[in-house]
């Protein structure tokens, strides 16, 4: 009871653990503990102790959330988990409402590794058709790694040597650590943004312990590079070093440096490279338009020109109007020799006896003489020569007329097939052949890209280093060489020899003590059985 003349309020045992769990949920953040399993019941819910040395840690964790812990848990594993404190009302237990839980030790992150690696495969998260292409010159690049480092050093460093078109937006995450996780993906999530507008994203890192980079191996991580629709490019730690995010990202590069080299293409090649082209394209058009200037010429020489035939058919014109002439001059020659011959004729008749005779003979001589008048038929002569020049005349006009008309017509198609037009359409051509050369040209660098990076990646799968990675190990005798004869067969090596283990990171040196045939495993088994 509190002493007379305090003011001290009295709870109860409810209130009291209701203050309690207030004051810890406002003033204590969600907090990362380590420890052992014990006394685990995990049906739906999960109770459990968490437990070092003497002292223990009551845990929950709700069906909600375990359902979400993708391993199996049993007394005695070493776990971590994250979670805030509370006292539970019915019994005053403190204990710690678990929201997440992960694995404790290497060993049990590389199988947790494992594990993740083969759920995601499965869900196939990892196939060739999810991957989508890096662009070939990005315009816009979002990095995502620490706020500072020799990682982020590097990078910058070669784009700007490398490919300085590129823009560079950092975007700052935690690389390492329990934060990690979710700083990497909500630093994935602002560069989906339209404010950042990046055309691939590249996510790195330096080197580290398989620790230090097991912030990429979390599954939240790759979901959200899966969920990304911008390309990803994963670079974490060294070659050696292959985390999930390396699986689902678009692209895998074996350390940063590697990254910059497969999305930006080298810009004093490209300046090579378009210089030769513009040099095929110039030497390419020059002899397309001489070509079609010969033939432009050609056919110029075949077209015939129209004052050439009016020429010639002016000359005939000349020509038919002299034989005209001539033949007129010779008619009248004519007619006027005979009228001459007649008048001597008459002169040579005297006789008085045929004058009378001769007077009737000269009368009628002189009707045939009217009738045949040369001056008449000189004035016929002269209305044929009118009526022949009026029909010539005629004939000429519309000859000219002919050849005016054809004359415009050949003028008409000059203008239609102008060279300039042609010229015109040649240039268009040579646009279009540039624009499918570079599309072509584009399109083979890809393809021979593919393939590269194809043969690179079969390479690695059957190297022997990797093989010993995975905890393999190459048996072998020394022999002077520097690995040494292989032992394939146990029949090669006998007790007292020497041998040498090659594993992953060195060489171990031993000495044959005993030998053991597999007949012989097996007739032991039998015996012992």
């Amino acid at each position: 009871m509190p002493t007379d003349g305090t003011n001290e309020p009295i709870h109860t045992v409810a209130q009291a653990i209701e203050r309690v769990n207030r004051v810890l949920n406002e003033q204590f953040l969600p907090i990362w503990v380590t420890g052992e399993i014990s006394n685990l019941y995990d049906r739906n819910h999960w109770y459990f102790d968490l437990v070092e040395g003497n002292a223990a840690l009551h845990c929950v964790a709700w069906q909600s959330v375990n359902r979400r812990f993708r391993f199996n848990v049993e007394n005695g594993t070493k776990v971590n988990v994250r979670g805030k404190f509370t006292i539970y009302p019915d019994r005053g237990q403190f204990q710690i409402l678990v929201d997440r839980m992960e694995l404790a030790g290497e060993g049990a992150l590389r199988a947790e590794f494992e594990r993740l690696r083969r759920d995601l495969e499965s869900e196939g998260l990892f196939r060739p058709e999810h991957k989508k292409p890096i662009p070939r010159f990005p315009r816009r690049i979002a990095l995502l790694t620490a706020q500072s480092g020799a990682a982020v050093r590097d990078v910058i460093q070669n784009f700007s040597r490398r490919y300085p078109l590129t823009e560079i937006v950092h975007i700052p995450t935690l690389v390492q650590g329990r934060s990690a996780p979710d700083s990497i993906t909500h630093a994935i999530q602002r560069a989906m943004r339209n404010d950042v507008n990046a055309d691939v994203l590249l996510l790195t890192r330096g080197g580290g312990s398989f620790e230090d980079l097991n912030a990429f191996n979390d599954e939240f991580v790759a979901r959200a590079i899966f969920a990304c629709p911008i390309p990803v490019v994963s670079a974490i730690g060294h070659e050696k070093d292959v985390s999930i995010s390396d699986y689902v990202a678009d692209q895998r590069a074996a350390t940063p440096s590697t990254a910059v080299e497969l999305m930006a293409p080298d810009l004093i090649e490209l300046r090579q490279l378009v210089s030769g082209t513009r040099q095929w394209l110039l030497t390419n058009t020059n002899a397309a338009l001489v070509h079609r200037y010969q033939d432009l010429e050609t056919l110029n020489a075949r077209l015939r020109k129209p004052t050439q035939d009016i020429e010639y058919h002016t000359n005939d014109v000349a020509r038919m109007r002299e034989k005209l002439r001539v033949v007129f001059d010779a008619k009248h020659k004519q007619h006027l020799t005979s009228v001459v011959n007649l008048d001597q004729r008459l002169q040579r008749v005297t006789p008085l006896a045929s004058l009378k005779n001769l007077s009737v003979r000269l009368t009628n001589l002189e009707h045939r003489l009217q009738r045949s008048n040369p001056i008449t038929q000189l004035n016929n002569l002269e209305q044929r020569r009118v009526e022949s020049r009026r029909q010539l005349h005629a004939l000429v006009t519309n000859s000219l007329d002919l050849h005016r008309s054809q004359l415009r017509l050949a003028i008409a198609h000059l203008s239609r097939v102008k060279p300039i037009n042609n010229i015109d359409g040649l240039l268009e051509r040579v646009s279009r052949m540039r624009d499918t050369l570079r599309l072509t040209t584009h399109n083979n660098i890809e393809t021979m890209n593919a393939a590269f990076r194809q043969k690179v990646a079969t390479l690695r799968a059957v190297s022997p280093l990797a093989t010993l990675e995975r905890g393999y190990a190459v048996v072998t005798k020394p022999d002077g060489s520097t690995w040494g004869e292989i032992v394939s067969n146990i029949g090669s090596v006998s007790p007292g020899d020497q041998i040498n283990a090659h594993v992953h990171g060195g060489t171990i040196d031993a000495i044959v003590q005993s030998t053991t045939t597999r007949e012989e495993e097996e007739e032991n088994q039998s015996s012992a059985s």
